[in-house]
């Protein structure tokens, strides 16, 4: 499968990097390990995650060492994971709605 970004899930990330490397040199790369192990793992099983449970089409992907989870539809006729969201569990639920 082919991992495409929405522009909103790019800022998320690049927003959630940049908090972490201000916190403590090198936090932003692990931040980044974390995200790139959950998406490897998308990648190779992307039916592994649970569906949510107000967007049947969405998956959930949780991060290993950091609370985020990485939002995504899978179109298995265009072999392309689309990542909606990188989102902080601690935020409003479902801020990222808007997106899909």
């Amino acid at each position: 499968m082919i991992i495409e970004f929405f522009d909103a899930a790019l800022r998320d990330l690049k927003k959630s990097k940049e908090y972490y490397s201000k916190i403590d040199y090198g936090l932003g790369e692990h931040f980044l390990n974390d995200i790139e192990g959950a998406l490897n793992s998308i990648k190779k099983f992307p039916k592994a995650s649970a569906k949510h449970h107000k967007f049947s089409h969405l998956r959930l992907k949780h991060c290993k060492r950091f609370p985020f989870t990485i939002i995504y539809h899978p179109d298995f006729d265009t072999n392309i994971v689309f990542i909606v969201a990188v989102a902080h569990q601690k935020q409003e639920p479902n801020h990222w709605s808007g997106r899909i």
